[in-house]
């Protein structure tokens, strides 16, 4: 029922991450150490094709042995890329929630209800493809993390936004590098549950 934000470099893999921890919890499996709930899950990846969604679904099933119909019944994965999924819209100024928030939440509902569970995980891919307006602008970024932080208190679910860090990070140590680092404004951090930094998988 919580907003959390991870961060990172693009290309460390965090899409990736998330998407085992999903096939994880679809299955009742760990993640390494990580012990994560048995439950559905929802992902929005704004980056990745169909194509590319099933290729790297496919690899994870393989490489955990995952049941791919479970898999199937328990993960909803848009691969969204080239469509809009902002949360938000900027009129005349101001940034305002669109509709799709409140259909994540109807889609939540009825994903659970299919999957005969709860969804655990929903996971927004990533801030600035969800976000209509400037990714610096405090006002602009509380918007999305009250329309995000809304769909988690609804659902249940912990809501996960993927977030970019700037390119001087990666002259940073994975002890250096924090909640800072995610890229725009404070309010990414501040008004999440808690930020997480993935420096390299």
């Amino acid at each position: 029922g919580t907003l959390n934000v991870i961060g990172g470099q693009g290309g460390v893999s965090k899409t990736m991450l998330v998407m085992q921890a999903c096939v994880a919890a679809a299955v009742g499996d760990s993640l390494g150490d990580l012990k994560i709930s048995p439950g559905a899950s929802l992902l929005f990846l704004g980056e990745e094709d169909q194509a590319e969604r099933d290729r790297r679904m496919g690899a994870i099933c393989d490489h955990f042995n995952a049941d791919r119909l479970l898999v199937s019944e328990r993960i909803k994965c848009f691969g969204a890329a080239g469509i809009d999924i902002r949360l938000t819209q900027k009129v005349e100024s101001n940034a305002h929630a669109t509709e799709l928030g409140n259909e994540v939440i109807l889609a939540a509902k009825a994903h659970a209800q299919e999957a005969g569970m709860a969804v655990k995980i929903i996971v927004f891919d990533h801030a600035r493809l969800v976000l209509d307006g400037d990714p610096n602008s405090a006002e602009d970024v509380t918007q999305l993390t009250r329309v995000l932080t809304n769909i988690a208190r609804v659902t249940g679910a912990a809501v996960l936004l993927l977030a970019h860090s700037p390119k001087s990070v990666a002259n940073k140590t994975s002890f250096e590098i924090g909640a800072s680092d995610i890229a725009g404004s404070s309010a990414f951090v501040d008004n999440a549950r808690s930020a997480y930094m993935m420096w390299t998988m």
